[in-house]
């Protein structure tokens, strides 16, 4: 998408990657001037845990809408690995409940993509973290990050096949590095394959027909 061109790239200190990009906060501005010059106008969501952090809707449509998903994590190093979880998997990418957890109702959407900001997490003594700085030393602070990293990415693209977070729902991500979240081929050959399969992954391992992509695709193949 034109859009996806226009949207910021990573400083070298960007402010409270943490707080601030899960919140949203630092991409409303550079989101919101994007999109109202392709003919979009940005709508966020009233509740905490809907779904997605940014709305983008053609002015004057009522669909055809584009998701856009902050998310944040960090490595050991530069080239380490990571993952993040994208969201539930039983809310409403179901057809049964399509417009639970979601600012529009899941069709409403003709794109879904994941904004991923990956820091390297930086150790501090005990002594560091006891300073006390003066607002004319503010500069003076150790960050806790270095080498921050961005990308741009269609959800189905980035996601595994296994849940990312514990006993939780939530979708798992690839575990790669920032190249295989940037550019990789992904797990899925498709949207309608990520849907399928995440649409009927069980809740706990004992309702599930299936634990990765090659067994739904041999259940599927037959």
């Amino acid at each position: 998408h034109t859009i996806l061109r226009e949207l910021p790239q990573p400083r070298s200190r960007p402010p409270m990657v943490k707080g601030f990009c899960q919140q949203g906060l630092a991409l409303r501005p550079t989101i919101t001037k994007v999109a109202l010059s392709h003919g979009y106008e940005v709508e966020e969501p009233r509740s905490q845990n809907f779904y997605p952090d940014f709305t983008l809707k053609p002015i004057g449509q009522s669909d055809g809408f584009l998701a856009f998903d902050v998310k944040t994590t960090y490595r050991k190093n530069k080239s380490g690995t990571f993952s993040f979880t994208l969201g539930g998997y039983t809310s409403f990418i179901r057809t049964n409940t399509p417009t639970k957890n979601i600012v529009h109702s899941f069709e409403k959407y003709a794109s879904h993509y994941i904004v991923g900001f990956v820091y390297t997490r930086l150790a501090h003594g005990k002594s560091g973290e006891a300073r006390i700085f003066s607002p004319s030393n503010v500069s003076d602070i150790p960050l806790p990050y270095v080498d921050v990293d961005v990308f741009v990415r269609e959800k189905w693209r980035i996601a595994g096949d296994v849940a990312g977070s514990g006993n939780t729902t939530n979708i798992g991500s690839i575990v790669g590095n920032i190249d295989d979240f940037r550019n990789g081929p992904g797990i899925f050959v498709s949207e309608r394959e990520f849907l399928n399969y995440w649409r009927s992954y069980g809740r706990t391992a004992a309702t599930r027909n299936y634990a990765n992509i090659k067994q739904f695709r041999n259940i599927n193949a037959v």
